[in-house]
């Protein structure tokens, strides 16, 4: 498999069905919906179990090895700039929270998911603010104790075991208190839907498998995620890249 820039649709997802996946395909089922004609996209399926992520041809797109990445297919550019040939590729972005901030960027021209830096902003901060939460706080909790009752059961000391749900516990309550009162995470009033939303639910989606069985004791945090995942993009989004 190539890196290589084959496709006619302008957007290329690289990416696998996880909490860090899902937000991606998410936000371009969204934006296929609000523009259309405008935004399109194909997928390739990475398996992250078989380490595709891991191939030398992926590490051209994300050098990290990781999904999702994404390659922008209108912004085409020689392979190899000391060669003057026809092969080209398009500009490839990695992280889930860079390709949603690249999106919003250059595909959300009307802010329908994001806020406009230079007259809203503070709810543009605000929304970087909630995004940072789940990438810093949120997602890597997850991922440790998805790891150590999925990946690697028995692996971890119950100190560590323990001290990691209840670390992702004090996440879920941080917005449980923020969603009172409130049906999105930033805006003002109820709030809107945002790229803050859309980077968090899917991690509270796929609670059960860290150890949380139930987030009845979230009322807040469990009715925004249904709200959230009412959706007709997140539902979309939520099947993108499976095999």
């Amino acid at each position: 498999m190539s890196a290589t820039s084959t496709t006619s649709k302008p957007l290329h997802l690289y990416t696998y069905p996880t909490p860090n996946g899902i937000p991606v395909a998410a936000y371009l089922e969204e934006l296929k919906a609000a523009y259309p004609g405008v935004v399109d996209y194909e997928t390739t399926h990475v398996d992250l179990y078989k380490g595709v992520q891991k191939e030398a041809w992926f590490k051209k797109v994300n050098p990290v090895g990781q999904i999702p990445a994404l390659v922008d297919n209108t912004r085409l550019r020689p392979v190899d700039d000391d060669k003057k040939d026809s092969d080209s590729q398009g500009f490839a972005i990695f992280d889930g929270v860079a390709i949603l901030f690249y999106l919003a960027q250059n595909y959300d021209k009307d802010f329908k998911f994001s806020f406009n830096p230079v007259k809203e902003v503070e709810e543009f901060s605000e929304m970087v603010q909630w995004l940072m939460f789940t990438g810093s706080g949120l997602a890597p909790r997850f991922g440790e104790c998805r790891y150590y009752r999925v990946v690697a059961p028995g692996k971890g000391s119950d100190h560590v075991v323990n001290r990691n749900v209840e670390l992702l516990r004090n996440f879920f309550s941080v917005l449980e208190a923020r969603l009172t009162s409130r049906d999105y995470l930033v805006g003002r009033g109820k709030g809107r839907y945002s790229l803050a939303d859309m980077r968090a639910w899917p991690h509270i989606k796929f609670h059960e498998v860290t150890g949380i069985e139930s987030i009845d004791e979230y009322p807040n945090l469990k009715a925004w995620l249904e709200r959230c995942f009412e959706r007709a993009g997140s539902k979309s989004g939520f099947e993108v890249g499976k095999a």
